[in-house]
């Protein structure tokens, strides 16, 4: 009995590799459309998103009615706040504009 090896060939209970020819083509592939994912296709929540940033930039402007007294904690709060605005008016935009899907 031979020695059995890596070069040995198929064992019993093993099968054999066979060549075939639709395999060695490659998969079947859309050549122009994006390839997406499940989760791309889910409808998402970005009315809510955009909501939710004007609330927060707006909370974070009723924090410069605080009790500090240095002006960089309003510095911070007016950036954060105006930079969350230009995003949403970004966002709006350019789905407006059909350039973001």
């Amino acid at each position: 009995m031979a020695a059995a090896g890596p070069c040995a060939g198929p064992g019993p209970g093993r099968a054999r590799l066979t060549g075939d020819p639709i395999a060695r083509e490659g998969p079947t592939v859309a050549g122009s459309e994006p390839v997406t994912s499940p989760d791309q296709h889910k409808p998402g929540y970005r009315k809510a998103g955009q909501i939710g940033a004007v609330l927060t930039a707006l909370a974070m402007l009723a924090m410069i009615c605080g009790n500090h007294e240095g002006r960089v904690e309003d510095i911070f709060l007016i950036v954060g706040a105006a930079l969350l605005l230009l995003i949403v008016i970004g966002d709006v935009v350019l789905r407006r504009n059909g350039l973001r899907s």
